[in-house]
């Protein structure tokens, strides 16, 4: 009911049009699922179609967790939020909560930002620009790598892993650089970033060949979310934590003039970030404090 509280009377989720919310530190979804709960209220008080939210939200309301755990059930939490909406029929979207660190900001490798890298323990993983402009990217034109994975994989019976590799890696590219009428990502890469991305292809398949399996895919494909929501910008952010990582998540995700609040505890409240305003910390609920923060 904290949440709750935060989202509606504070935050404003119940507005029309909704503002968009992110939470960087979601644990288990609070703050998600109480941003789609006041969305669904503010729609069923202006006599509105409730089936309009299974577009807005997925849009709208997204959060970053880097526990594994908390990111499942966060997930599961977002289609409990959502109720009868995904029980019927209803199209396809992109569960927006991402297994990533929000903390952790991509580097653009070159001036003109058309390609950003994601630095890992097996090295850097490149993505050229449309990747993080389009969040179905990833998940659609990467996710589809599982098949030349399994084809080279196939093809080590007969060939030497480098011309296995090879081949499907040219298969790959031609994918790419191709339309794909009829999908969600119809418009083709080009030359150029066909280039970049058929890099990170490559490393994931010898990954995979190793024996990784589709752990680095999947783990790119989230480490991409900070970038993807970074580009987006939010109206609001919520989240429960410390006040010392404020800065850094304002810099990142929070639109110019947006506002936050932030539920912590009474002590790390007295010492806030000398980045944000604290507008009231009047509100008291078993020892937490909230912080409202406009920018």
């Amino acid at each position: 009911w904290v949440a709750d509280h935060v989202v509606i009377h504070e935050l404003g989720m119940k507005e029309d049009p909704s503002p968009s919310l992110l939470d960087p530190y979601c644990g288990t979804g609070d703050f998600l699922s109480a941003a789609i709960r006041a969305v669904r209220q503010g729609i069923s008080e202006r006599k509105g179609d409730e089936f309009d939210l299974i577009f807005d939200a997925p849009e709208k309301i997204r959060g970053i967790d880097r526990d594994p755990l908390a990111v499942e059930i966060a997930r599961v939490n977002y289609l409990l939020a959502l109720g009868q909406l995904v029980q019927e029929e209803h199209p396809q979207f992109l569960m927006p909560i991402y297994l990533a660190d929000a903390s952790v900001q991509f580097r653009p490798v070159s001036n003109d930002d058309s390609v950003i890298t994601l630095s890992t323990s097996e090295g850097d993983f490149l993505l050229p620009a449309p990747f993080i402009q389009n969040p179905l990217l990833p998940d659609w034109v990467l996710g589809r790598i599982t098949n030349y994975m399994d084809g080279a994989q196939l093809r080590l019976h007969v060939q030497p892993e480098e011309v296995a590799i090879q081949e499907v890696l040219n298969a790959y590219y031609n994918y790419l650089t191709a339309p794909k009428p009829r999908t969600p990502v119809p418009d083709a890469l080009t030359p150029r970033q066909a280039d970049v991305l058929l890099e990170t292809a490559r490393r994931l398949v010898e990954l995979h060949i190793r024996g990784e399996g589709t752990l680095w895919l999947h783990l790119v494909q989230n480490m991409a979310g900070p970038a993807i929501l970074s580009h987006r910008c939010f109206d609001r952010l919520a989240y429960q934590g410390p006040t010392s990582i404020f800065d850094i998540y304002s810099d990142i995700y929070l639109r110019s003039g947006g506002q936050a609040a932030i539920v912590t505890s009474e002590a790390d409240a007295q010492t806030p970030s000398s980045r944000h305003r604290m507008l009231t910390s009047e509100s008291r609920f078993s020892g937490a404090t909230i912080l409202l923060c406009g920018l």
